[in-house]
């Protein structure tokens, strides 16, 4: 199932209609209920931001580019090089009314997974098996490389 937010960027009539012809159940998160979609409002900063910047891309020909980027370098240099911090607890001091977040050893998501109880020796082979093939350098210059193409591309 799709769980967007509910701004018409996201819900169109295009969508509604593919989502209904494939079976796909839509469901919509709540008007001003920010943490509805917690686990992926909280990587638009981190993950896309610092990336993309605000500015709409409407090419064809940089939807491309981006898509290419999302699935080819940046999951990989996200995901096995860039460590994220997880929030363990919060802690309200009731005094002062002020929080104090304690939080997990900053990992990367390929670290967790390493670590996790559930994840399979074969899971874990597979994992490894692509970090040795990868170099951080390269794929850095491969995604500046990638973000100046859809820089370039004219508007």
């Amino acid at each position: 199932g799709l769980n967007p937010d509910n701004g018409s960027e996201f819900i169109n009539w295009q969508l509604y209609r593919y989502c209904k012809k494939n079976e796909i159940s839509l469901t919509r998160t709540r008007s001003y209920h920010k943490n509805d979609n917690p686990h992926i409002e909280q990587k638009n900063w981190t993950a896309i931001r610092q990336l993309i910047g605000y500015s709409r891309l409407n090419k064809r020909k940089q939807q491309y580019l981006l898509n290419d980027l999302y699935e080819s370098e940046w999951r990989l240099y996200i995901n096995f090089f860039q460590p994220m911090m997880k929030l363990k607890k919060k802690i309200k001091d009731l005094q002062t009314g002020k929080t104090k977040k304690k939080y997990y050893q900053a990992k990367t998501p390929f670290r967790r997974l390493l670590e996790h109880p559930k994840t399979t020796k074969v899971q874990k082979d597979m994992l490894t098996s692509i970090y040795k093939r990868l170099n951080p350098i390269i794929l850095k210059q491969q995604i500046n490389k990638k973000l100046e193409l859809i820089r370039r591309v004219v508007k």
